[in-house]
């Protein structure tokens, strides 16, 4: 969605599921373009959540394979920080750089 002629805003999210997995995502990000709309920078952020329900429970960790020990419900979250830079070099030629930051943290 357009904010300015020059700037531009991105959202966006999901849901997803499964018998053992429940899945919700939200994103956003916001473009502004430079140099006659020859160059743009673009800022975004995306942080998915997940619920996972395994069938039979989930492996303990650092358990004795052998034993099966199980565990219950597990949770798991990600962080997604973007950045990213476009030039347009000559009429059939982009030049893209994108640099991205993930953070996981759960099972």
């Amino acid at each position: 969605m357009p904010l300015s002629r020059l700037t531009h805003l991105s959202l966006g999210g999901k849901v997803s599921g499964e018998d053992d997995f429940i899945s919700a995502t939200v994103s956003a990000s916001i473009a502004q373009d430079f140099n006659e709309k020859n160059t743009t920078l673009l800022l975004g952020i995306n942080n998915e959540f997940d619920s996972l329900r395994p069938i039979g429970g989930a492996p303990v960790p650092n358990s004795d394979y052998g034993t099966f020990d199980k565990d219950g419900n597990k949770s798991k979250e990600r962080r997604r920080r973007a950045l990213g830079l476009t030039q347009v070099m000559t009429r059939h030629w982009l030049s893209e750089l994108n640099l991205s930051w993930d953070r996981f943290h759960g099972y």
